[in-house]
C-alpha cells in the first residue's frame, strides 16, 4: 500500500481546549491554506477519550516518517483529572524514546505551551522545546509555531544531511542592484529580516560569492540548492542575470515565489515571472517568507506524493509552461511520447492547446485517473455518510471526514458515477458539499475535455422522503447539478398522516417521518448500483434518529437485502465501524442490538405504533445470525476478506476507489465471448 512521504500527529492531553484548539488551526494551515492550495499534508489528533492512548502502529502503515508535534501544557505535567495507571508524562516519555532509536522513522517536534508545560525528566527536560509560551499575543504565538514547524517539515523531506543543525533551505534573493536602495527598499528588509531569524539563510549575488569565483558558475549553483523568492521591481526585468537567474530557477524545478514590489511601472513584464505564487510587497518581510517556506514545502511534499503514486515516471512540481516545454523537448529525441506528470488541478483548456506536443504529454493524477476511466454509462452509486459521535476517539475530527468525502466524491464522479444522497439541505449538510465537489475546479476543467455526459443527465441525485418531497426554496443551488427523486408516500393507507407539527411534539408525526424516511431508503438501495458507508449515527440519547434505526445501518440493510455491493469505510467510526467490526472482523458490536437501540429516546413509543398499526419493525437479531453464518460475503461487493479488511481500516481515498472499482469490475457478470 503507497504511503505517504510524512503524517503529522498532534500530541496533547485532549481535556487541554488551547491544545485542541492550535491542533485545529495547524491542521489548516497544512491542508486549506489558500495561499498555498496544493498543501495537504496528512494530521492526526488526540482520541477524545480521556485515556492515555496507546503509541499507534497504523501510522507506521500509513506514512514514511511520523512527525508528533508535541504540545506540552499544564494538561501534560499534572496528569489533570487522569486516573489511568499510565501517565501522560509517561506516554510522551515513550514517544520519546521511539524517536531516540537507531532508524526509527519517528521526528519530534516538542512546542512548550505553558511555563511548566515540559516535563521536568529527562530525557523531556533536554528536549529543546519552542518556548510558545513566552509570545503572549495568541495570533503571532500560533503563526510562530506553524513557521517553526513547517521549517522542520522541510528538513525531514529533503535528504538526508550529515550536519544536523544545517539550515534547512536557503533562500535565493533574486533582484536588481538598480532598485536597490530606492522605495521600498524591500531587499534590505529581507535581509535585515532572514539575518535575525535563522534557520532560513538568504543567499544574493557576489555578497556571497568567494573571490576569485567564476560569477556565472556560482549564482547558478546557488539558484540550484535554494528556494528562489525573485523581487520585482520596476527594473527587474531589465535585467539579463535576473532573467537568467529565474529560468535557471524553473529548468531545475525550484520552489519560487514573486513578491510584486513595483513602486511605479514597468515597460515590459518579464513572460516568465508567471506561473508561480505572487504576493505584492506590504512592508512586511516576514509575511513574504512564510510564502516561500510554504512553497518549498508543497513543492517537496508533492513530488514525493507523485512518486510514491505512480511509478516510472517523470515529475514535476509545478505546471507545465511553454518553457517547460521547450527545454523537456530538447532533452526527449525519441520518437515515442514521454509523459510528465505535475500536481492538481490540471492546466485550462487554453493553456493545454498551447502545450500539445506529438512527444511530451502533460497530465496530473486526477486527469490520468479520469482518462483511464471513460464513462459510457452513468450507473448511481448511493453514499451513506454522516458525521459520527465517536469519530474523535480515532483519531480524527470533521474536518477530517469533510476533506475525505470531498476526494472520495471527486474521484467517483471522474470514474462515471453518479452520486446519490439522500438530500440533506441543511447549510453544513453533505448534499450542498456533493454541489461544491460538482465545482471543483480540476473537474470542469476535465470535463471540458470529455464527450458530453450520457444523455445530458445530472451527476448528482438527491432523493428526498415524504412528507418533505417537495422542492424548497434552499434547492435553487442544487438543482443544476442535481436531480430531485421526490419518493412517494408509504404504501400504507390505513394511517390517518398528519402534517405540519414539530418532530418530537407528536408520536404521529414521527410515525410518518419514520416511514417516508423507510420508503426513501429503500427506494434508492433498489435503484442503486452499490452503496458505500461512512461514519453514521448509532442511536442513545446523544445521537438521535429520525426513523426506526440510525440511517446509515437502515440504508446498507436494504442495500442488503436487495443483494447490492456495499463497501464499508470504518476508519472514520460510527455505524460504518460497527458494521465492519461485525460483518469483517467479527466482532460483535453492542450498538447493532435492539438492547442498545431500544434505550434510545423515541424509540419504544415507535415500536408500540409500528405494532398497533401491524408494520413490522425490523430486527438486529436476524442481522446478527445473518453476519455470523456469512460474514463479508454478505457485502456481496467483488472484494475477497483480505481487500474488505484493508477498506474497513484505511483513509486514503485513493486506496478506497482502487478498492470500489475493483470490486464492481468483479461484481458485474461478464459476457460470454461469442465464437
Amino acid at each position: 500500500m503507497k504511503k505517504y512521504p510524512l503524517v503529522i500527529q498532534f500530541v496533547y492531553n485532549p481535556e487541554s481546549a488551547d491544545a485542541e484548539g492550535l491542533a485545529q488551526s495547524l491542521h489548516d494551515v497544512f491542508n486549506r491554506n489558500r495561499a498555498v492550495p496544493g498543501l495537504q499534508i496528512p494530521t492526526r489528533f488526540m482520541p477524545m477519550h480521556r485515556h492515555v492512548p496507546d503509541i499507534s502502529s497504523q501510522l507506521l502503515e500509513e506514512a514514511e516518517q511520523i512527525v508528533y508535534v508535541l504540545l506540552l501544557d499544564d494538561y501534560i505535567t499534572t496528569n489533570h483529572k487522569n486516573t489511568e495507571p499510565v501517565t501522560w508524562s509517561k506516554y510522551i516519555l515513550d514517544i520519546c524514546r521511539q524517536a531516540q532509536r537507531k532508524k526509527s522513522n519517528a521526528r519530534l517536534i516538542p512546542i512548550q505551551l505553558t511555563r511548566y508545560g515540559l516535563p521536568d525528566a529527562p530525557p523531556m527536560s533536554n528536549l529543546n522545546a519552542v518556548r510558545a509560551w513566552a509570545i503572549s499575543d495568541r495570533q503571532e504565538r500560533d503563526a510562530h509555531i506553524a513557521r517553526y514547524i513547517t521549517q522542520n517539515l522541510i528538513r525531514y523531506l529533503l535528504p538526508e544531511q550529515k550536519n544536523k543543525d544545517a539550515v534547512p533551505i536557503e533562500i535565493f534573493i533574486s533582484h536588481t542592484k538598480l532598485d536597490l536602495n530606492t522605495d521600498p527598499f524591500a531587499v534590505n528588509q529581507l535581509i535585515e529580516y532572514l539575518t535575525i531569524n535563522r534557520p532560513v539563510k538568504g543567499w544574493y549575488d557576489e555578497g556571497d560569492i568567494e573571490p576569485g569565483s567564476e560569477f556565472g558558475e556560482r549564482i547558478f549553483s546557488g539558484v540550484e540548492k535554494s528556494s528562489m523568492l525573485v523581487i520585482a521591481t520596476d527594473h527587474y526585468s531589465t535585467r539579463t542575470w535576473c532573467r537568467k537567474e529565474l529560468i535557471h530557477a524553473k529548468l531545475n524545478n525550484r520552489p519560487i515565489v514573486v513578491a510584486n514590489a513595483i513602486s511605479n511601472k514597468e515597460n515590459r513584464s518579464f513572460p516568465y515571472l508567471g506561473n508561480v505564487p505572487v504576493i505584492r510587497w506590504q512592508n512586511n518581510p516576514r509575511e513574504v517568507i512564510d510564502l516561500v517556506l510554504q512553497e518549498t514545502l508543497r513543492s517537496l511534499f508533492v513530488t514525493r506524493v507523485l512518486q510514491n503514486e505512480i511509478a516510472n515516471q517523470q515529475f514535476i512540481p509545478n505546471p507545465p509552461e511553454l518553457l517547460t516545454l521547450k527545454h523537456h523537448s530538447q532533452n526527449h529525441r525519441r520518437k515515442n511520447t514521454k509523459v510528465y506528470f505535475y500536481p492538481d488541478p490540471p492546466l485550462n483548456e487554453e493553456e493545454r492547446l498551447i502545450l500539445q506536443n506529438d512527444r511530451i504529454h502533460y497530465t496530473t493524477p486526477l486527469q490520468h485517473f479520469a482518462d483511464q476511466h471513460q464513462p459510457t454509462r452513468l450507473p448511481m452509486i448511493a453514499l451513506s455518510i454522516s458525521e459520527s459521535s465517536d469519530i474523535g476517539d480515532y483519531g480524527l475530527r470533521k474536518c477530517h471526514l469533510d476533506e475525505f468525502y470531498f476526494e472520495l466524491s471527486r474521484y467517483l464522479l471522474l470514474a462515471g458515477y453518479r452520486l446519490a444522497y439522500g438530500g440533506d439541505l441543511r447549510n453544513d449538510g453533505y448534499t450542498l458539499r456533493l454541489v461544491d465537489v460538482t465545482h471543483d475546479p480540476a473537474l470542469e476543467v476535465i470535463s471540458q475535455s470529455r464527450p458530453a455526459r450520457a444523455n445530458n443527465r445530472k451527476p448528482l441525485v438527491c432523493y428526498r422522503p415524504w412528507p418533505k418531497s417537495k422542492i424548497p426554496l434552499e434547492a435553487s443551488q442544487v438543482l443544476p447539478v442535481a436531480e430531485w427523486i421526490a419518493c412517494p408516500k408509504p404504501a400504507e393507507k390505513f394511517f390517518n398522516f398528519t402534517t405540519g407539527k414539530p418532530i418530537g411534539k407528536d408520536s404521529l408525526r414521527r410515525f410518518e417521518i419514520a416511514l417516508g424516511l423507510t420508503e426513501m431508503r429503500r427506494k434508492q438501495s433498489k435503484e442503486c448500483l452499490a452503496r458505500i458507508v461512512i461514519g453514521g449515527k448509532l442511536g442513545r440519547k446523544n445521537d438521535e434518529y429520525s426513523g426506526i434505526l440510525p440511517g446509515t445501518l437502515e440504508e446498507t440493510l436494504y442495500s442488503i437485502q436487495y443483494s447490492k455491493p456495499v463497501y464499508l469505510i470504518g476508519a472514520f467510526g460510527g455505524c460504518a465501524k460497527a458494521l465492519s467490526d461485525q460483518i469483517v472482523h467479527n466482532i460483535p458490536r453492542n450498538e447493532l442490538t435492539e438492547y442498545f437501540q431500544a434505550l434510545t429516546p423515541h424509540r419504544k413509543l415507535l415500536e408500540k405504533l409500528y405494532t398497533s398499526q401491524r408494520v413490522r419493525f425490523p430486527s438486529l437479531e436476524e442481522f446478527s445470525k445473518t453476519c455470523d453464518i456469512n460474514g463479508s460475503k454478505m457485502l456481496n461487493n467483488g472484494l475477497d476478506s483480505a481487500d474488505n479488511l484493508v477498506l474497513s481500516e484505511t483513509r486514503s481515498p485513493e486506496k478506497i476507489v482502487e478498492l470500489i472499482l475493483k470490486g464492481l469490475y468483479q461484481h458485474q457478470p461478464r459476457r460470454k465471448s461469442v465464437t
